[in-house]
């Protein structure tokens, strides 16, 4: 009997000693040596070829890859998935997932082994073709996926740097299910060249798992340990990032910025239109002036795809920039990553021919009529290169571990300077503390980090609040960078629903629900764009105070939000904070104001004064009202002062009832 035990960390295994693969007869022979049994390896797949893009663009990896261990027992080969982490020591032993029967054991103990099935079999833990494929219409249709056998074949075996990848031509019956369950009439078929890949991860002590941050968003995933069989699971979020270590460590921690031992280098497909290759590139690089504060100088690479024959293209370690002819309507972002470690080996960004045509058509509506130059069937090379740059830098982003990175929401909550088209402030601080020498905020940074990450986790539920100005977007100009890609004026409304989750969310800090009532009103006091909205655009016949209409409906959208965050939000302090932005702090109101906020005032006064017999912070926040008003009132002058006379009409009346 052979038999060896299982390790779930890399054995020692000399990576040049990598198994053996070589095709007899239509079968693929693999030749195991001893050295590799009880290793941790990954296995991935690659789509080189398809005949239907929308099952998947030539170039594009699966959506996961997953750990496997051989090992050899009474003749058998084993191949067991080995848990992210063991839950309770070496008891948790995972089951075993494939078996195979070993022809043969040489001399030097090396396994000879059919794992024909290994290879042609179609498994759920790994997929081939990826899931949110265009052709699952997002999501909508489930894809099931039947190998024809007597048509398919495997290729070409081959073995180099630590990896060992079987080239398969595959034929591929495909049935579709709406909703899971109603099949799609009609006969579907693809055929595709897959690379499938077993390769052994490299291990490095100095890379260790970082526990997320709850302030940052980043693409993490989640482990699993057991402190006491009696007791629960605990689960740990891990990040998702990529080795990079510095040239010089010494200068590195001292501050210095140095060079990656190992740059990350994007290689762009050579379908890829020639107009766009300076904007995809562009768009890759902008990200190196974000490892600055990380301590790293020239991080990513960009190289057009070899047309070397020599060119090891089976790496699993080798990243893409992809172009796919398919009806796809984004930017899309995969990587394979090392589940136990969080470690990205690779990552691939597919540019779909029709996004442009989203982009272009969300363009129009950003536009109107003061940018002709969009309203044209092809946009100019110019407009549409810099959709193509923005888009890819947003994809590296996400490549690089951040999850859901939005750009203009940054630059328009930041105050930043609109005409900035690079990573922002946000993102500066979260690849520091990704790939910094010290994981650690300051104080404001914390709080910055908290604050914008919210806008990556709420939903759009609340568009149609304010669906009568989504549509409406003021201020556009010729100058595209200005008007268009920092998407000032549709962002606009965005930001201000967004701002309202913020105030709804039940577990979101206090101080950061303060933070989001006072950017509400600071959005609605810097409106006076809206009235160079074009005629006919609006719901009102006249842009004269069209802009009042809309700060006064939403200052009263967000009272009306009392009832409903008192609770989490604390009611003095919801209350207190509104009235501080339009009333001042101090003893004394403001004795100088906006048209505007008068009537927020006289709006404000109107809802507490409604509620304060029946809720004791409303009450509270009209007596404290009235002492500021009376104060303001004996200095105020003209149109202020007899405002305020009226507000104190007001809230004497109220108190006195």
């Amino acid at each position: 009997m052979l038999a060896t035990a299982i390790s779930f960390a890399a054995a020692g295994a000399d990576a040049s000693a990598l198994m053996r693969l070589e095709l007899k007869d239509g079968k693929v022979i693999a030749e195991i040596p001893q050295s590799l049994l009880g290793c941790r390896l990954m296995m991935a797949t690659r789509i080189e070829q398809t005949s239907d893009s929308g099952e998947g663009a030539a170039g594009q990896l699966s959506d996961n890859c997953i750990p496997i261990v051989f090992s050899v027992e009474d003749k058998n080969l084993l191949i067991t998935i080995p848990l992210a982490n063991s839950l309770s020591g070496d008891s948790a032993t995972p089951g075993i997932w494939k078996s195979y029967k070993v022809n043969s054991v040489k001399p030097d103990g090396t396994v000879v082994v059919d794992l024909t099935d290994l290879f042609s079999t179609q498994y759920s833990q790994l997929h081939t073709f990826p899931v949110k494929a265009y052709n699952s219409m997002g999501g909508q249709v489930r894809r099931v996926h039947t190998m024809q056998k007597d048509k398919s074949r495997f290729l070409s075996t081959e073995v180099r740097d630590s990896v060992a990848s079987v080239l398969c031509d595959f034929y591929y019956k495909m049935d579709g299910y709406v909703m899971g369950v109603m099949k799609i009439a009609g006969d579907y078929s693809v055929r595709a060249q897959v690379r499938k890949m077993i390769f052994l991860p490299s291990t490095d002590e100095n890379f260790t798992k970082l526990p997320v941050n709850p302030s940052v968003a980043v693409n993490s995933l989640q482990e699993r340990s057991i402190d006491n069989p009696t007791q629960a699971v605990n689960t740990t979020d891990i990040v998702r990032r990529w080795r990079i270590q510095p040239s010089d460590s010494l200068a590195w921690k001292a501050g210095e910025q140095v060079e990656p031992v190992r740059p990350i280098v994007f290689y762009v497909d050579t379908l890829m239109p020639e107009n766009w290759r300076p904007y995809v590139q562009e768009g890759i690089l902008a990200w190196n002036e974000t490892f600055a504060k990380a301590g790293f100088k020239s991080v990513i690479e960009v190289q057009d795809f070899p047309s070397d024959p020599t060119f090891f293209s089976a790496s699993p370690y080798l990243s893409r920039v992809i172009f796919a002819p398919s009806g796809m309507e984004e930017v899309e972002v995969g990587d394979l990553y090392d589940p136990q470690t969080g470690e990205i080996f690779s990552a691939q960004i597919c540019v779909h021919s029709n996004f442009i045509k989203k982009q272009h058509y969300e363009l129009m509506k950003l536009s109107m009529d003061v940018n002709p130059a969009v309203y044209r069937e092809d946009l100019p090379d110019s407009i549409a290169g810099e959709l193509v740059r923005l888009s890819v830098m947003k994809a590296v982003g996400k490549a690089l571990g951040l999850r859901n990175i939005s750009q203009k929401d940054r630059i328009a909550l930041e105050t930043i300077d609109m005409e900035q088209t690079a990573p922002g402030k946000y993102e500066q601080n979260a690849i520091a503390w990704l790939y910094g020498p010290d994981s650690k905020f300051t104080e404001e940074e914390v709080s910055n980090l908290e604050y914008f990450d919210a806008l990556d986790k709420w939903t759009e539920t609340q568009k149609l609040l304010f669906a009568d100005i989504f549509n409406y977007f003021p201020g556009a100009s010729d100058d595209f960078v200005a008007s268009v890609v920092s998407g000032i004026q549709d962002q606009y409304a965005k930001n201000i629903v967004k701002l309202f989750q913020f105030v709804n969310t039940p577990d979101t800090a206090k101080d950061i629900k303060s933070r989001a009532v006072k950017d509400v009103i600071a959005h609605l006091k810097d409106m006076d764009w809206f009235k160079s909205v074009p005629k006919g655009r609006l719901p009102y016949s006249t842009n004269e105070f069209i802009a009042d209409v809309y700060r006064t409906n939403i200052f009263r959208n967000l009272l009306d939000r009392y009832s409903r965050v008192k609770k989490d939000y604390g009611a003095d302090a919801f209350l207190n904070d509104i009235s501080s932005e339009i009333f001042g702090t101090g003893k004394s109101a403001k004795t100088t104001l906006m048209p505007i906020e008068m009537v927020w005032q006289n709006a404000f006064v109107d809802y507490v004064s409604g509620k304060m017999t029946e809720d004791m912070a409303c009450y509270n926040v009209v007596r404290s009202l009235r002492s500021k008003i009376y104060n303001a009132s004996l200095s105020a002058k003209g149109e202020v002062a007899g405002h305020y006379t009226y507000l104190l009409f007001v809230v004497d009346k109220k108190l006195n009832e």
